[in-house]
């Protein structure tokens, strides 16, 4: 895992991001690679810029 995304609020970042230290458990996805959170929907975090 590379990345985790919120799911509510649709965003993904770096697994050290301090915004991904935040994310829930029940919310969050986890990502391979940055063109798979992309695929799903996802937008990077502006933070992390993963």
């Amino acid at each position: 895992m590379a990345y985790v995304g919120s799911r509510n609020k649709m965003k993904f970042h770096r697994i050290d991001c301090r915004y991904a230290k935040e994310i829930e458990e029940y919310n969050s996805e986890d990502f391979e690679t940055r063109y798979e959170a992309i695929e799903e929907g996802f937008k990077p975090c502006k933070v992390c810029k993963p």
